[in-house]
């Protein structure tokens, strides 16, 4: 559906590995993930030279400007301060900064790598476990297959058709319906007589996984609020009338966990856009989340619920440790290894995005001073 999983509700999933992937690309500005299992802030890697790798090498006739050395200086540099940033103490890498009347707290670009962590944490394999509940040991349901398994449940809720339903999606069925058997005969059965109870199903399915990569994470929670004004804002250029009808179904679809929605209004959209012929019902779904008080009433919950996080992941600044030299480690080597490990994991997150960024200044700029020579 190409949704914002921080956004949307769709099915699919980002990420390298498993318990990434259940953060859902919380860092909408980072990269690959780092070998934390739960950090998906990613390195941000700058090359020296750019788009100059071509002429690397090429000198003028009289011992001009040299590219090739240009960039062997570079790389110099990019590794050198990229080590020094990424294997010190020192404010450029600090998880700390100083708020008002100077008490200090972690940075913002700390608290966005330590989100993923913290969430891991708080939840530990609440969403793990409920995939498991989905599956068989014959088709289990990952984070990989989820996605691909839902969309053919709902195509099979909308056209009937059996043959479609992926290997994983029959035996979901099949274990969620106490089918005999997940052949066509049944699941035929199952779609003209039980169609309203596999809505119900998916619904359910949808709003628990949703809630579950959701809860205690910073970046998902504080994407959506963000988001928030410029959803409401987003219908108004959708346009009016019948001709509205398919944006308006997949806009509320897309959003449709961002605006609060209510399981009952989201049973509804589960329709192909030729089903619906008035667009006032598709109107009046909006209105009921987007008018004027329910729109406040979403954004105040949205902001406690930022603020609640927010409050108890600044709790763990107290673990910093004080006396910690410039090569010493930043936390105190006591106490819970769990929470440890995880301050530790967005703290070297953090320092791989600024050792990148600062390398890719510095190979920049001794490039260009070696061009003169």
């Amino acid at each position: 559906m190409g949704i914002n999983p921080a956004m949307g509700m769709g099915y699919g999933f980002g990420g390298d590995d498993f318990y990434t992937q259940m953060l859902y690309q919380q860092m909408a500005n980072g990269g690959a993930a780092n070998s934390s299992i739960w950090n998906n802030a990613g390195t941000n890697n700058a090359t020296a030279g750019g788009g100059g790798a071509s002429s690397a090498g090429q000198e003028t006739a009289k011992q001009g400007p040299s590219f090739g050395k240009a960039l062997m200086y570079g790389g110099g540099a990019a590794a050198a301060v990229g080590a020094g940033t990424y294997f010190t103490n020192n404010p450029f890498v600090s998880p700390i900064t100083e708020a008002k009347g100077g008490k200090k707290v972690f940075s913002d670009a700390f608290m966005k790598h330590f989100s993923g962590e913290y969430a891991a944490m708080q939840n530990g394999d609440k969403l793990e476990k409920f995939f498991n509940g989905l599956g068989t040991k014959k088709a289990p349901i990952t984070v990989e297959n989820y996605g691909a398994t839902m969309e053919s449940i709902e195509d099979f809720i909308k056209s009937g058709d059996v043959d479609d339903l992926t290997t994983e999606a029959k035996q979901v069925l099949k274990k969620k319906f106490s089918l005999a058997k997940a052949d066509k005969a049944a699941l035929e059965a199952l779609h003209s007589g039980q169609l309203a109870d596999v809505k119900t199903f998916l619904t359910d399915t949808h709003y628990n996984v949703n809630d579950l990569r959701g809860a205690n994470s910073l970046n998902i929670k504080q994407s959506m609020l963000e988001s928030l004004d410029d959803v409401r804002d987003g219908w108004k250029s959708l346009g009016k009338g019948k001709d509205s009808i398919p944006a308006k179904l997949e806009y509320l679809r897309e959003h449709a966990h961002t605006m609060g929605m209510d399981k009952a209004d989201y049973q509804k959209l589960l329709r192909n856009a030729d089903d619906i012929t008035d667009v006032k019902e598709l109107d009046d779904i909006f209105k009921k989340f987007g008018e004027k008080a329910p729109f406040k009433a979403r954004k105040a919950a949205l902001k406690n619920e930022v603020s609640t996080i927010e409050k108890a992941m600044q709790k763990f600044v107290s673990k910093v440790d004080k006396k910690a030299g410039w090569f010493g480690k930043t936390f105190k080597q006591t106490g819970d290894k769990k929470t440890l490990t995880a301050l530790e994991n967005a703290l070297s997150s953090m320092k791989k995005c600024k050792a990148g960024k600062y390398a890719g200044i510095a190979a920049a700029g001794a490039a260009v001073l070696s061009f003169f020579v």
